[in-house]
This record gives C-alpha cells, structure tokens and sequence, in this order.
C-alpha cells in the first residue's frame, strides 16, 4: 500500500474491520483487526472513489460513475438506488447509511442489508429529501449521528440536515 495515496475517502474502520483501498483504486482489502489478517479482497469493474464501513461487515462504496454500492463479506455486491453520489457515511451506531448526490438531494438506507433479503423493500427502508442549497457545491458529510447529518460544502461552510426515522 502506497501512503502518498492514503486519505479520508480511501480508508474506513470500525470496530472488527479495517477497509482499505488498494492502489489500483478497483479493489478494497477488508482486513479483520481481531487477527491482523486480510479477510476478502473486494474487486469492482471500476475505480473507488471513497467507502464507508458500518457494524459488523457490512461495506458501501462510491464508484467513479458515482453509483453507490452496498457489501458483505460472503454476499454479492448490490447497487442501490443512488446515483451521483458525491459523499456517503454511515451512522455513528453503524446500521443507516448516508449519500448526498452531485445535485440536490440527501438519501438515508435505514436498513441497506435489506437488499439481501427483499430488494423491493429498500425504498420502503429509505428516505430521500431535496436539499437545493447543496446544488453543486461538492458536498461532504462530516457526521451522521441520530437523525442529523452534517455537510460540509466546497466554500467551508457546514449545513446540517434531519429526517424522520419513520418513513
């Protein structure tokens, strides 16, 4: 692993499971703290722009098109209902993820593992809201905790959004 290319959007951690982008940028290594030993090599056709990890292991990663992708360890890779998507995050208790797209809408997975069990219910177990003022201006979450997220915008300016945890 190169660390000149080692940022914010190329790693991701939690409490059982190190992430890490490999150089190529088209395959993350899921390395088990536990026992410092790689678990699963994840390849993707194409490059990884940032990833995220929640509880246990599951996975989400932004792709170069800006699809948003959900993954865990022995299951297939899903694409979820998200696209051009600019940051993503999970909550701080690990179970809900968060996106914000290029243009103006911020969309909360309250379960993104459903996918493994019913795809149709994951726009049941999701909630999408438009947020104009983040039009074009690169958005990135800074945290996701409870029902509040907080995007920083390319000027340095933090927003902070909520939505309902029933949808």
């Amino acid at each position: 692993i190169n660390t000149n290319v080692l940022d914010r959007d190329a790693l991701a951690l939690n409490d059982m499971f190190l992430a890490v982008l490999e150089n190529s940028r088209d395959a993350i290594r899921l390395i088990d703290l536990a026992k410092g030993k790689p678990v699963a090599l994840i390849k993707h056709k194409l490059p990884i722009v940032q990833l995220a990890l929640g509880e246990d292991d599951l996975l989400a990663f932004v792709d170069s098109n800006g699809d948003l992708f959900v993954q865990a360890t022995g299951k297939r890779t899903f694409k979820l209902p998200c696209t051009m998507v600019e940051s993503i995050s999970f909550n701080e208790s690990g179970a809900l993820v968060a996106a914000v797209d290029g243009g103006n809408k911020l969309q909360v997975f309250f379960y993104p593992g459903v996918v493994w069990v019913d795809p149709d219910l994951l726009g049941e177990s999701s909630v999408e809201q438009d947020t104009p003022h983040l039009a074009s201006k690169q958005p990135k979450i800074l945290s996701f905790a409870d029902n509040l997220v907080t995007i920083r915008e390319h000027s340095g300016s933090n927003l902070t959004s909520s939505f309902s945890r029933y949808p």
